[in-house]
């Protein structure tokens, strides 16, 4: 992440991190490094998820954060 957190600072669109409480494979200190380098970032953190199956089995959270994400936004 270091090697491209200065290049996170040029992107203005807005961006919704999810992360799972229980990442092991990107863990939430990365996805917060992210978010603290992106100028537009909202990072969403979903308890006790994991890696790639918060989608799957937290699929109304993260359909949640995406739908009201967008709404804020006018989509």
């Amino acid at each position: 992440m270091d090697n491209i957190a200065e290049e996170l600072g040029n992107i203005n669109a807005p961006v919704l991190l999810i992360s799972g409480e229980k990442d092991a494979a990107s863990p939430i200190e990365e996805a917060e490094t992210a978010r603290d380098h992106l100028p537009n970032a909202e990072l969403k953190i979903i308890p006790g998820a994991g890696h790639m199956l918060v989608f799957a089995r937290k699929a109304d959270d993260v359909n949640g954060f995406i739908e009201t994400f967008l709404k804020d936004r006018g989509y």
